[in-house]
C-alpha cells in the first residue's frame, strides 16, 4: 500500500493516519554554582545538553485509526566543566572567576547560569549579579 501525503507532519499508511513526531535538535549549555562560605568550597560546573536526531522512525500506534511515528534520537549531557574555587576566595573574586567562564566561548551568550544562594549573604548575590551582567 502506497503512501498518501497529507503535509509534513501527516500521512497515511496501512489503514491509518499517522503523526510525525520529529526530534527537535538540542545543543546548549548550562552553568551552575553553589558559592561556598568561608568554611567550604565553591563548585562550579558547566554541562552540554544535546539531542540529535537519528534516521530511524519508531511506530507506536495511538488508536484505532491513528498512530505517531516518532524520530529516534540520542540525548546526552555531558559534564564539561568541574571546577572547586578555594576555600576563602572573596565573593567578589569568585563572581569575577565565573564571569570570565561565562564570557568564553562556547558559553558566552548561549548558556542557562543558576546560582544556589542557600546560606548566601546579601553582598555575594549582588557581587554575582553585578558582574554577570557585564559578561553579557
Amino acid at each position: 500500500m502506497g503512501m498518501m501525503k497529507y503535509d509534513d507532519s501527516t500521512f497515511e499508511a496501512e489503514g491509518r493516519t499517522w503523526r510525525r513526531d520529529w526530534a527537535k535538535p538540542v545543543d546548549e549549555y548550562h552553568v551552575a554554582a553553589d558559592l561556598g562560605q568561608s568554611m567550604d568550597h565553591t563548585a562550579v560546573c558547566v554541562i552540554r545538553h544535546q539531542v540529535v536526531s537519528l534516521d530511524n522512525w519508531t511506530p507506536t500506534p495511538s488508536g484505532r485509526d491513528t498512530g505517531v511515528l516518532k524520530q529516534d534520537r540520542t540525548e546526552t549531557f555531558d559534564v564539561v566543566h568541574l571546577q572547586r574555587l578555594p576555600i576563602g576566595q572573596s565573593y567578589v573574586d569568585q563572581a569575577a572567576h565565573i564571569s570570565e567562564l561565562l564570557a568564553r566561548p562556547p558559553l558566552n551568550g548561549r548558556c542557562d547560569f543558576a546560582i544556589d544562594q542557600t546560606g548566601l549573604r546579601r553582598c555575594g548575590r549582588g557581587s554575582v549579579r553585578s558582574t554577570r551582567a557585564q559578561a553579557y
